[in-house]
């Protein structure tokens, strides 16, 4: 991370802190939670800062095509998963190895199957929000999103064998007013 990333990222934390602060001591904790994903959302540049004075004028760029990392996360499994309970867990797991913690939306969910080809539960957002193992969560709500929970990366990274995402993910980008 770059002085300037880090710099923004303070500012931002700040930020949140001014409101959070102002809250029940009971709910900081959670609107925090709900808060966090603006901390992150600022431009992070891959570059290093002794790079060139190009840098100020690049922006990152998705270099994975997300059809063919789509493909290819499909073709490592043997072949669809058992429910359509499970495929939507699948496709939760395939965002968290692009976008790492970043909400995933029901939407985001059916429109990946509807590629994949693979059959999903009309409710979505009642699977995500049930999903559990060992008694434990898999996905805490934050409005309509879902994001998954410490147990849910560890499903993850063990059943699908993936490994936490460091993508921006599209449209999530905050304005700054």
């Amino acid at each position: 991370m770059d002085e300037a990333t880090f710099k923004e990222r303070v500012k931002r934390l700040m930020e949140i802190n001014k409101v959070v602060v102002k809250l029940d001591p009971a709910i900081r904790g959670q609107a925090f939670a709900l808060l966090e994903g603006y901390v992150g959302t600022g431009k992070i540049s891959a570059h290093r800062p002794e790079s060139s004075e190009k840098e100020e004028t690049q922006e990152p760029v998705d270099t994975a095509d997300l059809d063919a990392d789509l493909e290819a996360f499909v073709g490592t499994l043997t072949a669809e998963p058992g429910t359509p309970a499970d495929s939507a867990k699948a496709l939760a797991a395939f965002m968290y190895k692009r976008y790492g913690k970043a909400p995933v939306t029901p939407e985001d969910i059916d429109e990946l199957a509807g590629k994949a080809g693979w059959t999903v539960p009309r409710r979505i957002d009642m699977t995500l929000k049930g999903a559990k193992i060992n008694g434990r969560t898999l996905f805490r709500q934050e409005g309509k999103s879902f994001v998954p929970t410490v147990q849910g990366e560890a499903f993850f990274k063990e059943t699908y064998k993936v490994k936490k995402g460091k993508l921006p993910k599209p449209g999530t980008q905050a304005t700054t007013p």
